[in-house]
């Protein structure tokens, strides 16, 4: 097959340089982690953290009615071997009203972790 592209300069794949370069400035959290499950831990935290900043980014309530109300949830894909079921691991469930004020629903969904 075809040597792997460096991802860092292959300038056909966005998302991953995209991704590069955010988890590059989050280094230092990873560097702390002490084993390497953690540091994988650690890095589905920050790359969870790079798409709700993303979001956050384009996110809007410019829509609908004075009452209308935006439900977002954020989290974790999990994919696993083939004999388990993937998972979907939710970190965060907010609404949006139109007054700008956000309501933190996640406890209350699913509880605490």
């Amino acid at each position: 097959g075809k040597p792997m592209p460096n991802l860092a300069t292959a300038t056909a794949d966005w998302q991953m340089n995209f991704l590069i370069q955010e988890i590059g400035k989050r280094m230092p959290a990873l560097n702390a982690c002490a084993d390497g499950n953690e540091k994988q831990a650690e890095l589905a935290r920050q790359t969870h953290q790079i798409g709700k900043d993303m979001l956050e980014q384009c996110l809007s309530t410019n829509f609908g009615d004075a009452n209308s109300m935006l439900f977002v949830m954020t989290g974790i894909q999990i994919n696993m071997p083939f004999e388990f079921e993937d998972y979907f691991q939710p970190l965060s469930f907010e609404v949006r009203m139109k007054d700008g004020s956000v309501i933190d629903l996640y406890q209350e969904a699913f509880g605490t972790w």
